[in-house]
């Protein structure tokens, strides 16, 4: 060191030796730094052409983009002449990392030193070190200098066109999508397109000088073809394509969003779309992959936001990439799965678990307590509370502690009193209270109220409408109904919510808690069979509705109120005579007419936790805080999780449905009463016949006949059976009728 030169540079020179000086410099400048940072503040970079890795022949249409450095090992495939983007990227994903070292999501590894040790400026390629949403880093690299943590960190977890930090990058994807025109659409009806989606620029020149009657349905309806692909190339996959009718422009040009087409011509998605109508374009099977009438919104689309990432997480799976090696399926930590080129890693000491919310079937090891790593294979001690639940640890060695609710700190120690009984300003009405995160700024609560039922608000104060239903003889009730409410804003669409009730065998009447405004209610049994139930002008909070559903209370169809003369009539001409059946019928002289879809997609505006292709339901389309599956045949649970598909007969299927709860036995249904006369008898008489028998064959000279001691061990048997017989029934019995509380299985024991 001592005969070493160091040369201290003056600003604006830098270098080893001070050989280079920067030309954009002033007197106010101390640091390089505000040099660097000044320069991109005042000349904001802002590229217009492509960045290109041009070490793999990649064909990444349409012209002009190309590959960049982060799209390669993203787990999707852009290159379309061979997909040589994620070739060999297996070998990343089983690298491991030695002692002190963290592993980065794709295999790359980092000093545990740098892991968390800068939340804006992440180590690992990916960076997965600092576990920060790749949509806010993407936010933050759109405007200054082009830095470490823009251009060479990779944003893969966003649901774009490219896996680049770079904002400007995307933008420059969508133009050159937009760019290529369909030969079927003229220039006229693809200017009109452009300027009505305001796709893929919003502040398109052009637009300002077409004039809004030429964008009108008559124009689009006379140039414009019935059907068109825009863009004009594939959008995700080198093989889905958007496609658009004349009637979506004309719906775009009224203010609605309409999901466009998705159209393929392979089969790998055909699963998906199952149960979806499809018509053929162009040799592509097209399909709408969402419930267009639902999203009716008065905005102008986003296009990656609405489009483009609802298509990708739905059909991303069916694009997975397996090409692991022999090696590599032959290491002790890897199994190879049975009919498939695919290895998964073993659990060791753990369970192997799917992520319940992930639509690719990802897994994880849970680890057992004790263990912690990647395969569970890292013996530790636990720090944690005892009342706590250790999952792990870290990467600088600590564990990592999931506290109880009124616990918290980094081993759940302290305690939190902001939900004590002795503080009055938490919930009512029996809600739970849960504390939040004191370390959470943008929170300015203390804690959430999660409210019993029929009640709602901060701190569950508020009681919710009710609505009692119930039905007249004349109506034959089915297992279940769904209830349609319908809010009424002015100077906007409608908005309908849908919910779901079950009817108990013997049960005529329905209660509905809702916390949300309303102004119609229609109940709809099957085969479409809808009912009016509540009409209120005006929203009045917390009441109680008290309705019985008779069948003059069925909302006729149209077939049955027009002539087939006026039923073939197009809509837009039919809907002029609608207001005729009120002034006939009533003292109505205009007919309030909304758009209701009566084939709507129930599932949870595509974040359903149910499984077994069960139907998700929400309170609300806006801010959901309460969600409900409904089941198929043979499968229930919270989230239809059980089936019934391998159970036997039993006794609890054959008769648990019959019992009503909290009802004396002599109003229970018919069936249960003779079920238990039966049972009574059947338990007399055997412990009455099995007694006997025991008594008879006691004596030892009788057992001196040959089956004798046969006869007795039976009649022991027979006792033995008719009371664990006798247990179980009443268990069934009782528990049904909530008047014991009592785990199932201790029943399936006795029987």
């Amino acid at each position: 060191m001592a005969t070493e030169i160091f040369y201290n540079c003056s600003i604006p020179r830098f270098g080893s030796m001070c050989q280079y000086e920067f030309v954009y410099y002033n007197s106010n400048h101390s640091y390089l730094y505000e040099i660097i940072d000044d320069f991109y503040r005042n000349y904001e970079y802002n590229s217009s052409n492509f960045t290109c890795y041009t070490h793999l022949q990649c064909n990444r249409s349409p012209t002009p983009t190309c590959l960049d450095w982060s799209e390669i090992c993203d787990g999707k495939i852009d290159c379309s002449n061979g997909g040589f983007d994620e070739e060999y990227c297996w070998q990343l994903e089983v690298n491991e990392c030695k002692d002190k070292e963290y592993r980065c999501a794709n295999g790359q590894c980092i000093p545990d030193s740098f892991y968390q040790d800068d939340y804006n400026n992440p180590d690992c390629l990916d960076g997965s070190d600092e576990h920060r949403n790749d949509v806010n880093r993407r936010y933050t690299c759109k405007t200054n200098q082009p830095t470490f943590q823009c251009e060479d960190i990779s944003c893969t977890h966003t649901v774009t066109l490219t896996s680049s930090c770079v904002e400007q990058r995307t933008k420059l994807l969508i133009d050159a999508l937009y760019s290529i025109k369909d030969n079927s659409i003229s220039d006229k009806c693809w200017l009109i397109f452009k300027c009505i989606t305001r796709m893929p620029n919003p502040n398109v020149p052009v637009c300002d000088n077409l004039h809004e009657d030429e964008m009108s349905n008559t124009i689009i309806e006379q140039i414009c073809p019935y059907m068109v692909f825009i863009p004009a190339v594939p959008v995700l996959f080198n093989d889905i394509y958007f496609a658009y009718t004349k009637y979506d422009l004309q719906s775009l040009s009224e203010g609605r969003i309409r999901f466009p087409y998705i159209c393929y011509n392979t089969s790998r998605y055909d699963e998906f779309f199952i149960n979806h109508s499809k018509i053929v374009f162009n040799n592509k099977i097209c399909y709408r992959s969402k419930d267009s009438s639902s999203i009716t919104v008065a905005k102008i689309p986003v296009w990656a936001d609405d489009y483009l990432i609802p298509t990708y997480r739905a059909l991303k799976k069916y694009h997975l990439i397996f090409n692991y090696t022999s090696t590599i399926c032959n290491r002790s930590t890897m199994y190879q799965c049975i009919n498939s080129s695919k290895c998964i890693a073993i659990c060791i000491h753990g369970k192997c678990m799917k992520y319940y919310n992930n639509a690719e079937n990802i897994t994880f090891c849970q680890c057992y307590p004790g263990w912690s790593g990647r395969y569970c294979t890292i013996k530790h001690t636990s720090m944690c509370s005892s009342d706590s639940l250790c999952i792990g640890m870290t990467a600088n060695h600590r564990s990592l502690c999931i506290c109880p609710i009124h616990k918290f700190g980094p081993r759940c120690l302290l305690i939190n009193t902001i939900c004590s009984p002795d503080n009055n300003s938490t919930c009512k009405n029996n809600g739970q209270c849960v504390p939040i995160d004191e370390y959470i700024i943008t929170s300015k609560q203390k804690y959430i109220c999660i409210c019993s039922k029929g009640f709602s608000g901060d701190r569950c104060e508020i009681i919710d409408s009710k609505i009692i239903v119930s039905f007249g003889t004349d109506i034959i009730l089915p297992q279940s109904i769904f209830i349609h409410l319908i809010e009424v804003i002015k100077n906007n669409h409608p908005r309908r919510t849908t919910t779901f009730k079950s009817i108990l065998t013997y049960q005529n009447s329905v209660i509905i808690h809702w916390s949300k405004p309303f102004h119609l209610i229609f109940i709809e049994l099957p085969i479409k069979n809808y009912y009016l139930t509540t009409v209120q002008t005006n929203y009045h909070r917390s009441t109680t509705i008290v309705k019985t559903i008779n069948s003059s209370d069925r909302c006729a169809h149209i077939h049955e109120i027009f002539n087939k003369t006026v039923v073939n009539l197009h809509h837009l001409r039919r809907i002029k005579l609608y207001h005729l059946p009120c002034q006939r019928h009533g003292q109505q002289r205009v007919a309030n007419c909304f758009e209701f879809n009566h084939h709507m997609t129930f599932n949870c505006q595509g974040q359903s936790m149910c499984e077994n292709g069960a139907q998700c339901f929400q309170d609300s389309p806006d801010c959901p805080q309460r969600s409900i599956c409904i089941c198929p045949s043979c499968f229930y649970g919270t989230k239809c999780q059980f089936s019934t598909n391998r159970f036997d007969l039993s006794l609890d299927t054959i008769l648990g449905y019959h019992i009503l709860p909290r009802i004396n036995i002599i109003h229970q249904p018919l069936i249960v009463q003779i079920s238990i006369a039966l049972t009574i008898i059947f338990m007399i008489a055997g412990l009455f016949n099995g007694i006997l028998a025991m008594i008879t064959f006691k004596n030892k000279r009788v057992r001196d006949v040959g089956c004798s001691l046969y006869i007795l061990g039976s009649s022991m048997t027979t006792l033995f059976t008719m009371i664990m017989f006798g247990l179980k029934f009443w268990i069934l019995i009782l528990a049904q009728m909530a008047l014991i509380s009592i785990l199932t299985s201790f029943g399936y024991f006795l029987l």
